[in-house]
């Protein structure tokens, strides 16, 4: 569950960040809160991403897995 937290979106104009690297930032806040649970932190991102759309039709939570595994 993640009553407490508070996480906002993902702005890609103030950020030069790739779309990975900012999934990856979240991704790594949300694990230090799962206590390195990755699939409990995996639920978690797409929850957050079904409520703020951190993902679109270009790259969606699969891109980022695969992108995660890759490297």
């Amino acid at each position: 569950m993640m009553n407490g937290y508070l996480f906002s979106g993902i702005d890609n104009s103030a950020n030069k960040k790739s779309r990975f690297e900012q999934l990856l930032d979240i991704f790594l806040q949300v694990l230090m809160h799962t206590g390195g649970d990755v699939g409990e932190a995996m639920e978690w991102m797409n929850q957050l991403d079904r409520k703020y759309q951190l993902t679109d039709d270009k790259y969606g939570m699969g891109d980022f897995i695969d992108e995660l595994r890759e490297k």
